[in-house]
């Protein structure tokens, strides 16, 4: 194994990003040194992980004597299945780190933080499965349970396959992100197939070479190849078809058909979060037909119907929801007259509107007013 020392300042330089934006590595020839710039993110929808995704990195660096920032700790004692974050915030956490570290080997060090089980559902579903080639195929298809953007290939060509993994254009991470990804891929592949030398014959890194030894090199001999267009790992065919360690057919396939069940929740949680996230704007501005919401989802009025029937749902119904749940907010503030609510939830009348309150309580609106008002003058 060739040693890495750390390189961060002097060959590379990270700047920690703001909210909302991404970041490029590009070499800057002036200074030799490669640099991660941040720039504006533009996501067709939110995108959010779940707390194990950061968790290495959160125990690499409180390892480093760093102090985390609140938001890192906090989800580190108090997640569960259903806690997501923010990417924005995993890409801050990661820039934030590397630039106060000053290690090249970050990515690596939260790899090698990974504890076996660490990826919970998703990992017990792969190591269960009979050989590397399913495991594969079975985080690919569960990768959206670790992260809403994360898409992974398998192909097979001939004597060789081909990982592809990607995120959606906007959101792409720092280079010490790729480098974790690689060193978890190969440290856990190493442990399910009890192979201690087991790793790709070649890896295509989505960013510029850094100088001196690479850190990847603390596990791997594998040719690296940088400034890819994406991030692959290529394999012999044949290692697909090595047997995992912890085989059990009945298991893995349980464990798959409930990462499936758990992914069809979050599809349907995720659709009408974003739908509801349009609703209420254009309840403000007015743009509230199919049309105008489908736009701002980037699909056609004919896909968002179909994919909102797949899942149960109702463009109308979702409309109705959030004009209920508003309605019962902004007739609280004594302010406003029911007329300029009726308004602002897009009433074209106030008749309408009183229509659709008792519809959604069973009493009037006048009677809501007088209740809510009675009980914040006693409180």
């Amino acid at each position: 194994m060739v040693a890495c020392a750390p390189v961060y300042p002097t060959a590379w330089s990270a700047v920690r990003a703001s909210p909302g934006t991404r970041g490029r590595a590009r070499f800057e020839a002036s200074s030799g040194r490669i640099a991660y710039h941040p720039r504006r993110m533009s996501l067709a929808r939110p995108i959010t992980v779940h707390p194990v995704v950061i968790w290495p990195y959160v125990e690499a660096i409180s390892r480093l004597g760093l102090t985390l920032p609140d938001w890192a700790r906090e989800a580190q004692a108090h997640s569960d299945a259903t806690t997501r974050l923010p990417y924005e915030q995993t890409l801050e956490l990661l820039s934030w780190a590397v630039a106060f570290t000053g290690r090249s080997d970050l990515g690596v060090l939260a790899a090698e933080a990974v504890e076996p089980g660490h990826f919970d559902l998703v990992e017990l579903a792969a190591r269960t499965q009979n050989t590397v080639g399913e495991a594969l195929d079975t985080v690919a298809a569960c990768a959206g349970i670790l992260h809403d953007g994360l898409t992974l290939e398998l192909a097979r060509d001939g004597e060789h396959a081909h990982l592809r993994i990607e995120l959606p254009r906007g959101a792409e991470p720092h280079p010490a992100a790729y480098d974790f990804i690689v060193a978890t891929l190969v440290i856990s592949g190493r442990r399910q197939t009890r192979i201690d030398d087991l790793q790709p014959s070649c890896v295509h890194l989505p960013y510029p070479e850094p100088p001196g030894p690479h850190p990847l090199r603390r596990l791997i001999t594998s040719e690296l190849h940088f400034e890819a267009e994406a991030l692959r790992l290529t394999v012999p065919a044949a290692g697909l078809d090595i047997p995992l360690s912890r085989a059990n057919a009945s298991m893995g396939q349980a464990l798959r058909d409930a990462a499936r069940e758990l992914l069809e929740a979050r599809a349907d949680d995720a659709l009408a979060s974003s739908v509801r996230k349009y609703v209420r704007s254009g309840l403000a501005d007015g743009a509230l037909s199919a049309g105008q919401i489908a736009r701002k989802l980037h699909m056609s009025q004919r896909t968002l119907r179909r994919k909102l029937e797949a899942h149960g749902l109702r463009l109308r119904e979702l409309i109705d929801q959030e004009r209920h749940a508003q309605a019962l907010s902004k007739l609280k503030d004594a302010a406003l007259s029911t007329d300029a609510v009726a308004s602002q939830l897009g009433f074209t009348t106030p008749q309408a509107f009183h229509r659709a309150f008792k519809r959604w309580t069973g009493e009037t609106v006048q009677a809501y007013r007088d209740r809510t008002r009675a009980r914040s003058t006693r409180g």
